[in-house]
């Protein structure tokens, strides 16, 4: 007997009879994901109704019951305020110590209304609310949004008639289901809230298109006008059918199957509670075998009874992927249809992917979990829980389960198939899951914390940020000067990299040294804080004893990033006023005054020259401030090196003075500067150019003007024995041409190869240049 029930004989499946032994479990999940009240008399009702026909059966327990109505809520968002008042009566009323929602909003409204919990997911999400604004109503009044939701066609009209009303915009939020984008457009939340008249008024005055998700929507709102418009445009496939699913309405359901021959998904039946479209799906295929493993999500020992009277062997397996019921009784933790199953003989050993009991490792379920060991001390079957499924526990911070593998022998410092322990994992996902809890029972349950070449579980702790980790490590014997053992980069430098400045004073109460140095390119914690711009803590790192003259690899000194990286005048005061060497040379032979000359910084030049910078002292490549600020036409830079007693006679290594190059890059000022510093304005290079050959080569006729104006001689020779004309008539360059001839060029000088100006000239056949030597009375011209 079920309940009093006839079993009904063997092959026999009649719908109407299981709909009336399970009657009261269906119609309590249909009460909570069609609910269409905020009377709180009418929710007071469904709340008794679900205590009876769910929680006090153990069909499901009060945390499980939390989780279907959050989901539902999620599918019927405009009763959001009355699916709160049933949670809160729950929690009020049971007061669940873990809770497993699928998303962080339920997390946000336990802050807002009731206030912390203990839950670890709760901590983990709690960090984020400040910058969540989320509301019961859903929706605030006065908004588009609320008018859509109320059907309010005059307030949505009103909106519409606003000057910056956009059809196409596009609304996001949580509080709806997931799409691929999580983004709806007006007309998808008509149809999800069924508001037929503002669905209407979109198609007919803006001719809004349909989309698919338009169509599911409306399977979900159940509102027939928009459904029957939908599918004009937009045809179903199996996402719909979960839609009509979720909405726990068999006729939706049906129409589906019978006009688009679309098929009833289980899973979804059992993950959304829907036991009579899981019935209609059993009295149409007859597959009692595939049935039978998914009806254990249910939780409810009669259906399973149902199904063995009917001959289903309980170690049965679904032929997709090898899930016995038992797998699926794991997996939602289901206690009381785990039992079942076992005082049938399951085997707990059976495999497809994963075990049962790695499925419960995997999900937590810990109840369910509990069962299967004292199942196996009842029946003096010894339980060998093999390596990896604390592992997996671990992995996913399923504490309760793990907890419960170590207390009935798993091995703590087992090794997977990656040779990591679980102590690896519950490290290695630290950041992620914040599993301090986790870390604490594995330590508490013996996990050794050696370090090795491969792993280093102090630096590990040190790298999540979390004193508390840090401290239940060295609590447990972990040696604090380990840390940097076997990395490139301190502790201290990777903390401030990663800009957890605030860990910084934490590392150094410890005991690390403050100017301990990275193993490859010798920077310490000073030099870290100059690469990666944290101004705010280099006076903390100073005050604490940090070297400001400690040298890197590069022979860097922190001043010496400072200029290179940082750029700021005060920190380079700082610096000096604490002791930097301003005139430490890098491996480059650089200084910093180099440095802020090659920044073009004036305000930091000024810095180090009145603070003693050696103004002329030279680089590996010989060149002082003074050559690169010119050869950089950084002319007020140079101004001012002169002003302070700047020499150069620098010449490179083709002799090219620095008068040479501003000649050539066309620097006007620069070439003033110079000559009136008295720089040799017929000097030579290796190949006897001078300023003026090169201004004449690259045609810069300012250039041409002042280096002539000021007394360079226009008919000077280089090494082949060309003049600047030569060049400027082999240049085609007209103005240059004449400006050389009318002060005092010779037209008529003859290079080595014996050929004159004109005769360049005429050689490239440029007109121009051959008109204005034969204007010119004494050209040589044959």
């Amino acid at each position: 007997m079920l309940d009093g029930y006839a079993i009904p004989h063997e092959n026999e499946f009649n719908y109407n009879e299981l709909m009336c032994l399970f009657k009261d479990p269906n119609d309590a999940f249909i009460s909570i994901y069609r609910l269409k009240t905020f009377n709180e008399e009418e929710i007071n009702k469904i709340y008794q109704d679900l205590k009876i026909k769910l929680i006090d059966t153990k069909i499901v327990s009060p945390t499980q019951i939390i989780n279907i109505i959050s989901n539902a809520a999620m599918y019927n968002n405009r009763y959001l305020k009355s699916y709160w008042m049933l949670l809160k009566q729950i929690f009020e009323e049971y007061q669940p110590m873990y809770l497993n929602f699928n998303s962080y909003v339920w997390y946000y409204f336990i802050d807002k209304e009731i206030g912390s919990i203990s839950d670890q997911k709760f901590q983990r999400f709690s960090k984020c609310f400040y910058y969540i604004n989320l509301t019961l109503d859903v929706h605030d009044e006065n908004t588009i949004y609320r008018a859509i939701m109320e059907d309010d066609i005059k307030s949505f009209v009103s909106f519409t008639e606003r000057e910056n009303f956009n059809k196409d915009k596009i609304f996001a939020s949580d509080l709806y289901p997931l799409n691929n984008e999580n983004e709806y457009s007006f007309l998808e939340m008509c149809c999800y809230y069924g508001s037929t008249k503002c669905f209407k008024f979109l198609r007919t005055e803006f001719g809004c298109e349909i989309t698919k998700t338009c169509l599911d929507f409306s399977f979900l709102s159940g509102n027939p006008d928009i459904m029957s418009e939908c599918l004009k445009f937009q045809t179903p496939d199996q996402y719909t059918m979960e839609c009509a699913i979720i909405s726990h309405n068999i006729d939706f359901v049906s129409f589906l199957i019978n006009e688009f021959n679309l098929q009833i998904d289980l899973e979804n039946c059992c993950g959304f509670s829907n036991l009579q479209a899981f019935f209609v799906y059993l009295d149409q295929t007859k597959d009692i075998k595939k049935c039978f493993v998914l009806s254990t999500i249910f939780n409810m020992p009669n259906l399973s009874k149902y199904f063995i009277s009917h001959g289903i062997d309980i170690n049965t397996a679904d032929e997709c992927d090898n899930k016995t019921a038992l797998h699926y009784a794991l997996m939602y933790n289901r206690k009381e249809i785990t039992e079942f199953l076992l005082s049938f003989n399951s085997n707990i050993k059976s495999k497809c992917e994963e075990t049962p009991l790695q499925l419960a490792a995997l999900y937590n379920s810990v109840e369910a979990a509990e069962v299967i060991f004292t199942y196996s001390i009842l029946t003096k079957k010894k339980m060998i829980i093999k390596p990896g499924i604390l592992h997996q526990a671990v992995k996913n911070n399923n504490v309760e389960v793990a907890q419960l593998l170590i207390s009935n022998g798993a091995d703590v410092n087992g090794k997977d198939l990656s040779s990591k322990t679980p102590l690896h994992y519950a490290m290695e996902y630290n950041r992620e899951k914040n599993n301090i809890e986790m870390i604490n029972l594995l330590l508490s349950s013996g996990a050794n914390i050696i370090e090795d070449n491969k792993v280093n579980y102090i630096r590990d702790a040190i790298e999540s940020f979390k004193k508390e980790i840090i401290d239940i490590f060295i609590s447990y014997g972990a040696d604090i000067t380990s840390a940097d053992k076997f990395k490139n980069t301190t502790s201290l430098n990777y903390t401030i990299k990663e800009k957890h400045l605030d860990f910084v004073p934490i590392l150094l109460s410890y005991g690390f040294n403050i100017n301990g140095r990275n193993k490859l390119d010798g920077k310490t914690a000073l030099h870290t804080a100059l690469v990666y711009s944290q101004s705010e803590f280099i006076k903390h790192l100073v005050s604490q004893g940090a070297d400001v003259n400690a040298k890197c690899v590069y022979n860097c000194t922190p001043i010496h990033y400072a200029m290179r990286l940082y750029n700021n005048k005060e920190v380079v005061e700082f610096l000096i006023l604490n002791g930097a060497d301003i005139n430490e040379k890098d491996c480059y032979g650089k200084t910093p005054l180099h440095s802020a000359v090659e920044i073009n910084n004036m305000k930091i030049v000024e810095l180090l020259i009145l603070n003693g910078a050696d103004i002329n002292v030279k680089n590996q490549q010989g060149l002082k401030a003074l050559d690169i600020a010119v050869r950089l036409n950084f002319t007020s830079i140079v101004e001012f090196l002169f002003s302070h007693g700047a020499k150069s006679h620098y010449n490179d290594c083709h002799n090219m003075s620095l008068l040479h190059h501003a000649s050539i890059s066309n620097h006007e000022i620069m070439v003033q500067i110079l000559i009136s510093k008295r720089f040799d304005i017929n000097g030579k290079d290796d190949e006897g150019k001078t300023p003026l050959h090169y201004a004449a080569i690259h045609t810069n006729q300012k250039i041409v003007e002042i280096l002539i104006t000021h007394g360079a001689d226009a008919n000077v020779k280089d090494c082949k024995n060309k003049t600047p004309l030569h060049y400027a008539s082999h240049e085609n360059n007209k103005e240059i041409t004449e400006f050389l001839i009318a002060h005092g060029a010779d037209i008529n000088a003859q290079d080595k190869d014996g050929s004159t100006p004109f005769q360049k000239s005429s050689r490239r056949l440029f007109k121009s240049g051959i008109k204005l030597f034969c204007n010119c009375c004494n050209a040589e011209i044959y």
